[in-house]
């Protein structure tokens, strides 16, 4: 993100610098052959700042933004141009009306007086008494700020129908596919609507509550898109973010890019279990995020149709699609605002099911395709710990009848049951890893694996 900052500063400074300086070439000519009162330099300057946004705002959507531009960043992005070349126009004008020719100022205070006189409504103690206050305001510095000002006002309001326009001209093609979660208001017959008004628009209602792992397995199943980006009903998340989110994907080469909520308008009872669980989510799958169930992502369409979400796995996408093969996962601030609608359908046993999800999945990646080497590595040392004491017991039996001592009986000595307990548990675990890898063997599913590309 502030990459991209950078860029939209460095786009406005170069071109705004540009607009200004031929704005002022063309304020230089007035001045020297002094055109003072030729209206069509000030029609012409207008109309250079008219072109000079419309072309350098249409530049920044299609090189820096990927072709996509909201009316925000076009509008924000004008108004820099305008400021910038403001600037310039004004430190110009103020070196040459200060210490390089005046005489503009001259015309200026000579053609005030001359009007004052042709009114003939001043007397003239009132006219040399205007004047002398005229002159003060008539220096270079009052000029320049006045030019400033007055350009950039222009240019803001030039860049508020130069953003509708380009914001239309928006070089994308898009459909939005709306998942009803079974709920129970109006929701499907607002989507009905919108998918009279609009062809790009898609819907799928489920006839029951399935939760969001479902909502968003069915979607990634349902659309084609080059990028797939997810967002939650609630408006906490604001569309805005979705061209950084898209050239992330696109011009970065990114595989998934997760937000990053990092000012949170949510209650402490939830934000401090949630820091908890994104901590112990970075340890456990490698991936350094910090908000792993944040809603708003953004997803190569390779990712969406290779992965699978179920149960509640939803919290875990960016792990699921590490284990994919997608390693190239990234992150980007975002914008994260109060809930305005709905009611949040999770509770405390949330945390609980996303710890236990959190183990599951990190089974399932790293075990799925030979669960022996987890059970039977495990069962194997239970088994060699048991077996251990046992030998241990019973080395220390015979050590003390080959010195005629009395021994304890066997079943009297609490390690013993301890030994005997870890080697049918060993026994046991190395059983379910055998089985498990008959059944890994057998499952249609044992020789599928993901292809990027063949030749």
């Amino acid at each position: 993100m502030e990459t991209n900052k950078i860029s939209k500063t460095k786009f406005a400074l170069n071109y705004g610098a540009m607009v200004g300086l031929v704005i002022m070439g063309l304020t230089l000519i007035g001045y020297v052959f002094e055109m003072y009162e030729n209206g069509w330099i000030n029609y012409l300057s207008y109309i250079i700042l008219i072109v000079g946004i419309y072309i350098s705002t249409k530049k920044y959507r299609d090189e820096v933004q990927g072709g996509f531009i909201s009316y925000s960043q076009a509008l924000g992005f004008g108004v820099l141009i305008a400021l910038f070349s403001a600037i310039i126009l004004a430190f110009i004008n103020y070196i040459y009306l200060g210490y390089i020719d005046d005489s503009f100022l001259q015309y200026s205070i000579d053609k005030m007086e001359q009007g004052f006189y042709e009114q003939g409504e001043l007397s003239d103690e009132q006219i040399e008494s205007t004047m002398a206050m005229s002159v003060k305001f008539l220096n270079p510095g009052f000029i320049s700020i006045s030019l400033l000002f007055m350009f950039t006002f222009i240019g803001f309001i030039i860049s508020l129908i130069t953003s509708a326009f380009l914001m239309q001209q928006n070089n994308f093609t898009y459909e939005v596919c709306y998942v009803d979660d079974g709920s129970t208001d109006n929701s499907w017959s607002i989507i009905e609507g919108l998918k009279q008004k609009d062809a790009n628009v898609l819907g799928i209602k489920f006839r029951r509550n399935y939760g969001k792992s479902a909502a968003l397995n069915e979607g990634f199943q349902a659309v084609e898109g080059e990028v797939i980006i997810t967002m939650d009903a609630d408006l906490q998340d604001s569309p805005e973010e979705i061209p950084d989110l898209y050239r992330m994907i696109k011009d970065e080469g990114h595989d998934l890019i997760s937000g990053w909520k990092k000012k949170r308008y949510d209650p402490i009872s939830k934000t401090i279990p949630t820091k908890l669980f994104n901590w112990a989510t970075r340890k456990m799958t490698g991936i350094h995020l910090h908000d792993f169930n944040c809603g708003l992502k953004a997803y190569k369409y390779d990712v969406v149709k290779n992965i699978e979400v179920y149960g509640e796995m939803h919290r875990y996408i960016p792990a699921i699609a590490k284990w994919a093969g997608f390693t190239k996962i990234g992150e980007k601030v975002v914008q994260h605002q109060e809930r305005k609608y709905g009611v949040t359908k999770f509770g405390l046993e949330r945390f609980i099911n996303g710890f236990l999800d959190l183990l599951s999945i990190y089974f399932v990646g790293k075990f799925a395709k030979r669960p022996m080497h987890f059970f039977g590595l495990a069962g194997t040392l239970v088994f060699i710990f048991g077996f251990g004491l046992v030998a241990y017991i019973g080395a220390e039996k015979l050590y003390f009848l080959s010195i005629n001592v009395k021994a304890r009986l066997i079943t009297e000595i609490p390690q013993f049951y301890i030994a005997l307990t870890a080697m049918v548990i060993g026994v046991m675990l190395f059983l379910v890893g055998f089985l498990a890898e008959l059944v890994s063997r057998n499952s249609p599913n044992r020789n599928n694996y993901k292809i990027e590309a063949t030749i």
